[in-house]
């Protein structure tokens, strides 16, 4: 028999994504869910659990942020937003995808099932409140985490980023417009960007401590064209986008 933690590290099934179509994943080695139909045996889970960080939070994350400074509070709401839309197609489509497919070639089936899976289920969520879904962004933009990680295995590969350093950038912007109490790390965005005279390099680079957690920030020599290139996207986010009803923008959850 499996022990309970065998069984939990080798299936998967988030929360995000529960639809009857999507398979358990399982790693190979049990004759017994080799005869479930509803598990796909796959030799390592460790690959599947990356591709859906990769595929589903980050792109969750970001077009929950975009979602928000347009003005609408749900995702599935933003996604009926064509600027909304498009900027998800292209993270899944043209970056986060191809990257993914060309680090784990043999997977490039579940790579599929899993992106259309993520760009259907956002269109349909509409109890998916953005302000729960964007919060912690300090957290996303930490370099081994959803975001950044996709734009260091993009770049492993040669595949261009645009809309994942637009979505970096979004989560400044969203920090900077959140009027949500609860959200400590969105407050401590705005704090560095005010203390270092509206510097998004700051805000990147700076080492932070948040409701007793550390966040190191990015490498100014290292990162600096990462840094360079969130920070254009931030400066060329159109102003006009954003909606002026500050009380639609970031409500707490």
């Amino acid at each position: 028999h499996l022990s309970i933690r065998r069984q939990r590290q080798m299936c998967i099934r988030d929360r995000f994504n529960s639809e009857a179509d999507m398979p358990l994943y399982a790693e190979r080695g049990s004759d017994l869910l080799e005869r479930l139909r509803q598990v796909k045996t796959v030799p390592d889970i460790a690959q599947i659990q990356i591709i859906k960080n990769r595929l589903w939070n980050g792109p969750h994350a970001i077009v929950a942020w975009y979602a928000s400074l347009l003005g609408h509070a749900w995702v599935g709401q933003g996604m009926g937003d064509a600027r909304v839309s498009e900027l998800a197609e292209r993270l899944i489509r043209q970056e986060v995808a191809p990257a993914l497919v060309a680090e784990y070639p043999q997977m490039a089936e579940v790579v599929s099932r899993f992106a259309e899976a993520f760009l259907e289920r956002c269109k349909t969520s509409f109890k998916d409140p953005c302000a729960r879904v964007g919060r912690d962004p300090l957290r996303k933009l930490q370099r081994n985490e959803r975001i950044l990680s996709s734009i260091d295995l993009a770049r492993k590969h040669g595949i261009a980023t645009p809309a994942l350093a637009f979505g970096a950038a979004l989560a400044i912007h969203h920090a900077l417009q959140c009027e949500d109490d609860k959200d400590q790390e969105a407050r401590a965005i705005r704090q560095v960007y005010r203390d270092n005279h509206t510097s998004v390099e700051a805000v990147l680079t700076h080492d932070s401590d948040c409701n007793g957690k550390r966040f190191p920030g990015l490498d100014p020599i290292t990162d600096a064209q990462l840094i360079t290139a969130i920070s254009d996207a931030f400066r060329q986010y159109p102003q006009r986008d954003m909606a002026t009803r500050r009380d639609d923008l970031c409500i707490g959850a």
